[in-house]
């Protein structure tokens, strides 16, 4: 019997991302294989394969996108030797890699995204996270960067930019038919 993935009211949530695993398969990790489920690779900040001594980022057709995975600079409560060592509030900052990151990155665009567009079901969502990243590699979806690098400035603002092309804003009515102004 195949697992499945459950995921309850579904077009309301746009963000179920998971990261594509961390051990340099050429495949990625379950749930990421499920069509219901994102898959992130992650990568360097040269743009390449993620690869910080074991941790690689898996790779494969199931990639969905691909986010910074290494040398992401975050907060650490516990601090780098296991408990805080004073920094700002109790919380040291440390530099972590892994495909762990990317996942929560992408979860955190498409919750943009979605509050900006209430209306939009999870694909309106996903998909114009595709048209707002970069495309690197060979042209189209491939199995390391999957639809394209994620960028979240570009996808808030063509989903904020979709949102006004008609014009009422800034007092452009010639888009409309049949209003008359």
């Amino acid at each position: 019997m195949t697992p499945r993935v459950l995921l309850p009211a579904q077009n309301l949530i746009p963000n179920a991302t998971f990261d594509a695993g961390n051990e340099g398969f050429s495949t990625v990790t379950s749930p990421g294989v499920f069509p219901e489920v994102h898959a992130i690779s992650g990568l360097d900040a040269n743009g390449q394969r993620m690869h910080d001594g074991s941790i690689i980022s898996n790779i494969g057709s199931d990639v969905d996108f691909s986010g910074p995975g290494q040398t992401i600079l975050t907060t650490d409560l516990s601090g780098i030797a296991g408990w805080s060592t004073g920094g700002a509030f109790g919380f040291d900052n440390v530099h972590v890699s892994g495909t762990s990151f990317t996942s929560p990155m992408a979860a955190a665009i498409a919750g943009m995204v979605f509050v900006i567009r209430p209306e939009w079901t999870a694909e309106d969502v996903w998909e114009v996270m595709k048209w707002s990243s970069l495309d690197f590699g060979d042209p189209g979806r491939d199995v390391l960067y999957g639809d394209g690098f994620l960028q979240a400035e570009a996808t808030l603002v063509n989903a904020r930019d979709y949102i006004f092309a008609d014009g009422f804003e800034d007092g452009t009515t010639s888009r409309w038919s049949g209003v008359e102004p």
